[in-house]
């Protein structure tokens, strides 16, 4: 009897000490993560920082420079608009500053004015004559993100399964939470640029991420008005994201 008390409290104490170690291997493991995530914000802003370059004898630098880049995008949106309205013209009079304003609401002031074909002609454009700028910023987000998906499981049973197939040892957490972190490292600029890039076609994995796990948090969540335990099927562009209303339909149709 006394040895089958002795078995029994060693099995016990076995199974104590197997779990102490599980908590402190999961704990660990977290602490990896997230001293791994915040240096990975820490060199964003390294990145944001020396960011630079110069248009019309101005140079601009970091988050100015980010800006600057977004407002050079839209322009020559609007200069192809034109061209494509006005092919007789020119571009002299996209001087005026009203004819400009007034492109600039049709384009980015209304839904679904974007389509693909001419994103990805604006935007290669774009990055032809910018991409040294910016290139190596929008990898580093795309990378964050890459980092966050590959190894944060929703639950255990997402972690076994992260595991058998990749063979990492993913922590169990809250996704959202770290996109929110990320995204809180974001000017509006930063925003904007950001899912203008994930949308061109050469840059579909990180659209495809994007949309998955509603990086950007513009994934309507209300519930479907004929259902209202039912939540709304695909990919809702949410209506407060009035800024990205022009892009709607790449947005939704994924």
């Amino acid at each position: 009897m006394e040895l089958v008390k002795q078995t029994e409290a060693s099995v016990k104490q076995a199974e104590e000490a197997r779990k102490e170690t599980q908590i402190t291997n999961e704990t660990m493991k977290q602490q990896q993560f997230e001293a791994t995530f915040f240096n990975m914000l820490s060199l964003h802003h390294q990145i944001v920082n020396n960011i630079k370059f110069s248009e019309l004898k101005k140079t601009y630098t970091g988050r100015e420079a980010i800006g600057k880049l977004k407002d050079i995008y839209e322009e020559k949106f609007i200069e192809k608009q034109y061209i494509l309205e006005n092919p007789e013209k020119g571009l002299a009079n996209l001087r005026d500053y009203r004819i400009k304003n007034e492109l600039l609401e049709k384009l980015f002031g209304n839904s679904d004015t974007i389509n693909q074909e001419a994103l990805n002609e604006v935007y290669k454009e774009f990055h032809d004559e910018y991409g040294n700028s910016i290139g190596h910023y929008m990898r580093n987000n795309y990378r964050i993100v890459k980092f966050i998906v590959n190894n944060v499981a929703d639950d255990k049973k997402e972690q076994i399964s992260m595991k058998k197939e990749t063979g990492r040892e993913p922590i169990i957490g809250d996704k959202r939470y770290y996109f929110g972190t990320l995204r809180a490292q974001w000017s509006n600029a930063e925003f904007e640029l950001i899912l203008i890039n994930s949308l061109y076609k050469e840059n579909y994995k990180f659209k495809n991420l994007i949309l998955k796990y509603d990086v950007l948090d513009i994934k309507e969540s209300e519930k479907n008005e004929l259902d209202k335990q039912t939540p709304l099927e695909g990919f809702i562009l949410k209506a407060s994201m009035s800024r990205f209303k022009a892009y709607r339909k790449l947005i939704e149709n994924n």
